[in-house]
């Protein structure tokens, strides 16, 4: 992590440009698998995928 932003830190150098990429934003607006129900003897599972 600090050796990125001690790169964000260097002078503007025409010949080496610094290009930053974030990854996508995507909103989860839906589950993608369904939730299992509890059992007896086990919890129920949520994925958060």
């Amino acid at each position: 992590m600090y050796a990125v932003l001690d790169l964000y830190e260097r002078p503007y150098d025409r010949a080496e440009p610094v290009v930053c990429v974030d990854e996508k934003s995507n909103q989860l607006l839906a589950p993608k698998h369904p939730n299992l129900p509890m059992q007896p003897g086990k919890a129920g599972k949520v994925d958060y995928e």
